[in-house]
């Protein structure tokens, strides 16, 4: 999963889950299933950068779902990270 973001400052992270999902890393328990997706790289014009885990590593996150119907939740953490598109694709390459 990437998103198509502009970091202004230091504003620079979101929350981010899909209830029901495995992934790859495990976000701490207080986070409540949200990845905390943060560290995404200044710019003043629109970059696509990938879903990692700050709280792990940096890992991409790779979320596993079962067939059917699922909701990506995304949640600001600081005021001034802006999100505009999302890609959501199984081809990881």
């Amino acid at each position: 999963m990437v998103f198509r973001t502009i970091k202004a400052g230091d504003t620079d992270s979101f929350w981010v889950r899909i209830p029901g999902a495995t992934m790859n890393t495990a976000p701490p328990a207080a986070n409540d299933g949200f990845v905390r997706f943060n560290g995404i790289a200044h710019s003043d014009t629109w970059i696509w950068d990938e879903v990692h885990n700050d709280e792990d590593g940096s890992i991409v996150v790779q979320f596993t779902l079962d067939a059917g119907t699922h909701t990506l939740e995304v949640a600001y953490r600081e005021d001034g990270a802006l999100l505009d598109a999302v890609v959501i694709t199984n081809q990881l390459d």
